[in-house]
């Protein structure tokens, strides 16, 4: 894995003039960034990249949506300074097909290679002066036709931030540091050469990336099964007994869990499995031993939590009839998250989080007997 040694300064340089009249608020600190990446190349032969699409995860309370626009704008104009032909497609954390949406957008553009590029977490300082954020993200790209990957690693997007900073700008200097990395690394051939300079990135009628985000941006849900036998005993399986659930919010969810499941006529057990909520064995162990008809898995799916503020975290849940092991109902669900934050407002974050789980299986028809 090839690793960066040097950062370079976190903000564009500034005119004395700029840096005199500051404080009165009439000068832009303009684009800020720096990127540290740690990837490696594949050396297999596979066909050099003509036509890609790229697949992000990256807007959130840190990278905003003008940042999130300056992005994707440049890695569209960065990618055809290269020649090659790019798409840009959003995956939403709640999209329920995401292996659907990806294989369908590959087929349509006739795409010979996909980069993924997903949010990470990271950490925001704050002070007197602009918030220093330090941003992970994860970039993989694979060829269609080998199902190899090519080129992959994470990239920590290094910048300062405030009312001043121009985030479109910092978008695009983001998406040309992928980019550059890609053709330092031999995955792109066609690029401009390191000491030329870059076209200017035209982002006045950048289109978005296309986005699949259901109409509800908390949580996405389907019934899968109309007919299934009626739930009677279930077994919930959940992994969510890790940072940054606090523990007090983990035993206000599987306590209102629980309560929850009884309140609507069903015999309920609740069982922590961090990292087998899905073990195939454990759950048939467990499930026989509580004589159940039915499992709940409830199994961390990403997100985006940055420490010292906001972020969010993504839940896969989904209702398995025991008997023909089908799935009968699935869910995606996104639970915000603000640090630090007291015992009492993480317990209530825990029975809010466990009342929002059965309200929907109610709503869904996926389970019957629960009070409105």
């Amino acid at each position: 894995m090839r690793e960066d040694r040097t950062v370079e300064p976190m903000t564009a340089r500034r005119t004395l003039g700029c840096l005199l009249i500051a404080a009165l608020g009439a000068c832009s600190a303009g684009a800020t960034g720096t990127t540290r990446f740690e990837t490696w190349a594949n050396p297999v032969e596979v066909a050099p990249v003509q036509r890609l699409v790229v697949f992000e995860s990256v807007e959130s309370p840190y990278f905003n949506h003008n940042l999130h626009k300056g992005f994707v704008a440049g890695l569209r104009q960065r990618f055809a300074s290269c020649g090659v032909q790019a798409r840009v497609e959003q995956l939403a954390a709640l999209e329920l097909d995401r292996a659907k949406h990806i294989t369908g957008a590959i087929e349509s553009f006739h795409a010979g290679a996909a980069l993924v590029i997903d949010a990470g977490g990271g950490q925001r300082r704050t002070g007197r002066g602009p918030d220093q954020d330090s941003l992970t993200f994860g970039v993989k790209l694979v060829d269609v036709a080998t199902q190899q990957i090519k080129w992959a690693g994470s990239a920590r997007l290094e910048r300062e931030q405030s009312w001043r900073t121009d985030d479109v700008g910092s978008g695009v200097r983001f998406a040309t540091s992928v980019v550059e990395r890609m053709r330092d690394d031999g995955v792109l051939t066609s690029c401009p050469a390191a000491d030329a300079a870059w076209p200017e990135v035209d982002t006045s009628a950048s289109e978005p990336a296309v986005a699949h985000e259901p109409a509800e941006p908390s949580f996405g849900s389907r019934l899968e099964v109309a007919s299934a036998p009626p739930v009677k005993r279930v077994m919930v399986y959940e992994d969510a007994d890790t940072p940054p659930l606090e523990p007090a919010m983990h035993a206000a969810f599987t306590a209102e869990l629980a309560h929850r499941l009884e309140a609507c006529g069903l015999a309920a057990q609740v069982t922590t499995a961090v990292g087998r909520a899905t073990d195939p064995a454990e759950m048939a162990a467990s499930a026989g031993a509580f004589s159940a008809d039915t499992a709940l898995v409830v199994r961390q799916a990403g997100g985006n939590i940055v420490h010292g503020g906001t972020g969010d975290l993504v839940f896969d849940l989904r209702l398995i009839e025991l008997g023909s092991h089908a799935v009968t109902w699935r869910a995606r669900m996104k639970l915000g998250f603000a640090s630090p934050r007291s015992s009492s407002d993480a317990a209530a974050s825990g029975h809010d989080f466990a009342a929002d789980i059965v309200t929907r299986l109610r709503d869904d028809h996926a389970l019957a007997g629960c009070p409105r």
